[in-house]
């Protein structure tokens, strides 16, 4: 400076929050939202249940989608960072998610169902031609198996298997394997 004085400047980067897309307003998806939101996610939800899938339900997230789940698909912007969770309310849907989203790039995906709806549904993309690196980066039954029951705990579960990934921790013994050869 001119005057001899001394200027000290403080700058903080702006970090883009990563995606996280939920697919279901349910309960869980609504749960895991909230936890979403604390771990820094910009959030999407979406349902083809408007009476799920609305502003007043889900106030905090960046974008609320009530349409037809492959619709919805078309309109959104996916990046190697994405966490991608289906959590619908029927298991239709999760597999038409899922078979759409393994084609688009992610950190994480994850489908909720159970140990048989989950074998059939990986061995349906297998026989689809999707490889088996591909195959092996879905986590499905999703979340780490902490013993959550409630809408509450899956959520946190999912959240913590998502932390995992991100972080590159050694989560292989928390999670459930599935065999659909």
């Amino acid at each position: 400076m001119q005057c001899g004085g001394k200027m000290t400047v403080f700058l903080e980067p702006i970090v883009s929050r990563p995606p996280l897309f939920i697919f279901g307003a349910g309960h869980i998806g609504l749960a895991l939202s909230k936890i979403g939101d604390m771990l820094g996610f910009s959030i999407t939800v979406v349902d083809n249940r408007p009476e799920f899938a609305n502003r007043e339900r889900f106030p905090d997230v960046h974008r609320v989608i009530a349409k037809d789940y492959i619709e919805a698909l078309g309109g959104l912007n996916f990046s190697p960072d994405a966490c991608i969770v289906i959590v619908t309310y029927k298991h239709l849907h999760d597999q038409a998610i899922l078979e759409q989203c393994v084609q688009k790039p992610f950190r994480y995906l994850g489908m909720i169902g159970s140990k048989s709806k989950v074998v059939k549904s990986l061995k349906s993309l297998k026989d689809k031609g999707v490889n088996k690196a591909l195959l092996s980066r879905i986590h499905s039954p999703i979340g780490l198996n902490i013993g959550a029951q409630t809408p509450e705990e899956i959520a946190v579960a999912i959240a913590a298997e998502i932390i995992g990934v991100r972080s590159g921790a050694d989560i292989s013994s928390l999670q459930m394997k599935l065999d659909y050869d």
